[in-house]
């Protein structure tokens, strides 16, 4: 699977102006303290945008039972990340639903401007994003853009009461 460059590029120049700043924190800040001290600073804000962009698609669910509407409002709301993101349900039933992610503008940016250690970051919003959630419904991840996979899988799965 191979996306349109001009998708591509368009992705790119919505993200970049969300990513850049950290980018120049970095570039700036390596000097004085180093690069690793410098993408330790700005992990927490990069941690935040990345469950914050993440957040506007996962619904909320007032309990574990809601899950069938998490279901269907989960793919309802694909539209929202559409623009930046390439989702496919790989797997669903009444207990879980299994989405691959197969572009992370963000993580492919950050690896051009040569800063790959803040990838992690940007997949630990979904992780943050889960933990707010973890009475309501567990999530799993075998796969990381970040890490260098090409696709992550995001799993969701239904708390048995």
């Amino acid at each position: 699977w191979r996306e349109p460059k001009m998708k591509k590029l368009l992705r790119y120049i919505a993200v970049l102006p969300i990513i850049a700043p950290f980018v120049i924190f970095v570039q700036v800040a390596r000097i004085f303290v180093g690069k690793e001290k410098a993408v330790q600073l700005c992990a927490p804000g990069i941690i935040r945008i990345a469950k914050f962009f993440l957040g506007l698609a996962v619904p909320r669910i007032k309990t574990p039972a809601d899950f069938d509407i998490f279901r269907r409002e989960l793919k309802n709301k694909f539209w929202v990340l559409s623009p930046l993101f390439d989702f496919e349900v790989k797997e669903e039933n009444e207990d879980l639903i299994k989405l691959n992610v197969r572009n992370c503008p963000f993580c492919e940016l950050l690896s051009m401007a040569g800063m790959d250690e803040m990838n992690p970051h940007v997949c630990q919003g979904d992780w943050e994003l889960a933990k707010e959630n973890d009475k309501l419904w567990t999530f799993e991840r075998e796969h990381e853009i970040g890490k260098g996979d090409t696709f992550c899988d995001h799993t969701y799965k239904r708390i048995s009461s």
